[in-house]
């Protein structure tokens, strides 16, 4: 199951309590590429770099990392854009 969540509503409690079912899977490791001083950081707090550069290959990596962690998680919880989304209906995986 793929469920899309805005920021704030407990994607990554949720990931962290459930390991082995759950999966937040963060679109800001695809989406943005980082200098290695920046790549040092907690992932939550390279949230808030604005030095950041977009990765040319978003969002086709994301995509083809989740549908790989498909197999391997009940639950996937997912970044609440709509590109993300509609690629996913265009590609008939559904998603909540």
């Amino acid at each position: 199951m793929i469920i899309s969540a805005f920021s704030t509503l407990g994607k990554t409690y949720l990931g962290n309590k459930y390991p082995e079912k759950v999966l937040d899977f963060e679109a800001s490791f695809y989406k943005w590429t980082y200098d290695d001083k920046e790549l040092e950081k907690d992932v939550e707090k390279r949230k808030g770099i604005l030095a950041r550069r977009k990765n040319a290959k978003y969002p086709d990596n994301y995509i083809e990392g989740l549908e790989k962690k498909q197999k391997e998680y009940k639950i996937i919880l997912i970044t609440p854009e709509r590109e993300i989304r509609d690629i996913l209906q265009h590609k008939g995986i559904e998603n909540t």
